[in-house]
């Protein structure tokens, strides 16, 4: 089952770093980075956050839209050796207060709403600074402490007009350890308050070693960031990335067909496929699409199999990490 899975000393955006520094790891609106350059950002990110204090062990709430900018400071939480909590930016406040206060979130990290952004400014503030978790759905949320996570901070801090020019990626705040707690995902929370599921980073990359058992999907193939964060299936999308050392391709996706454009892979609804299909000349490099989260017609999927689209289904399950079906 884990036959595919890479030894990694260390976390795989470093591990990639190393053994494909110059393949495109990350393609936005407005940027494309290679792995290396990815690592320096996300090593950047991550001795800032110590710096704010974030440390090994404790819990950072990450709220906010998909963005590239999301997607960095995910990584590096995780670099921190901190367990990152995606929180549903739609969520009313008060939930997000329970739901803080109930996973004993230490720290949070709050994005504006701007798509494509790679540079975007986020605030982080201590839960405890002042009236606990509450202070963290302030009015303004998280304007005690507003910087730009990607200008220099310290002396040796590397200015954002030297990424990708150096090949040396800064010394992690803590040792590589996959099997501890990295990400702790809401549940539905159909019954009340969701739960948090937690997970290491070696049990994401099992679970996208056994998706793609099935799926084909190589370092030279690029997915889709179509599913939120803060959605099992969403953290899904990035760990098969993380262990292929492929493209992940991070845009609005307020036009589906133009976001697509260049990707080999994507995760959809029904709904979706169907409205693309209405205009396939639009999408000539698609090949393959997981869909869930509805019935899906199979008249659906073999229109998709005439325009030389794969499909898979598959049902996303918070407690498995990811996809238990495809």
């Amino acid at each position: 089952m884990l036959n595919d899975l890479p030894v990694m000393d260390v976390c795989p955006w470093r591990y990639w770093a190393t053994h494909s520094p110059q393949a495109v790891a990350l393609r936005t609106e407005s940027d494309t980075l290679s792995w290396q350059q990815l690592a320096q950002r996300v090593a950047q990110r991550a001795a800032y956050l110590a710096e704010c204090g974030v440390s090994e062990g404790c819990a950072v709430a990450l709220i906010g839209r998909n963005s590239p900018a999301l997607l960095l400071n995910y990584l590096a939480v995780i670099e921190c050796g901190a367990r990152v909590v995606p929180v549903n930016p739609q969520l009313p406040r008060e939930r997000q207060v329970a739901l803080c206060a109930a996973l004993d979130v230490r720290f949070g990290i709050a994005m504006p709403a701007i798509d494509g952004e790679m540079n975007a400014e986020s605030a982080v503030v201590d839960a405890f600074d002042s009236a606990g978790v509450a202070m963290l759905m302030a009015p303004l949320l998280f304007s005690v402490l507003l910087f730009s996570v990607d200008a220099a901070h310290s002396a040796s801090s590397t200015p954002n007009a030297a990424l990708g020019v150096s090949p040396v990626v800064a010394a992690a705040p803590v040792a590589w350890d996959a099997t501890r707690p990295a990400t702790v995902t809401l549940t539905s929370g159909s019954g009340g308050l969701p739960k948090g599921v937690v997970h290491s980073a070696a049990c994401h990359l099992a679970s996208a070693d056994g998706l793609l058992q099935m799926l084909p999907f190589t370092a030279h193939d690029s997915w889709l960031l179509s599913l939120p964060l803060f959605h099992v299936s969403g953290q899904g999308i990035v760990w098969r990335w993380l262990l292929r050392g492929a493209t992940l391709v991070c845009r609005p996706l307020r036009d589906l067909a133009q976001a697509l454009q260049g990707c080999s892979h994507a995760s959809l609804v029904p709904t979706q496929l169907y409205r693309l299909l209405q205009q396939p000349q639009s999408l000539p490099s698609l090949r393959q699409v997981l869909l869930g989260g509805a019935v899906i017609p199979v008249a659906l999927t073999q229109q998709a199999q005439a325009a030389g689209i794969h499909c898979w289904c598959g049902y996303g399950m918070t407690e498995m990490a990811s996809t238990v079906t495809a």
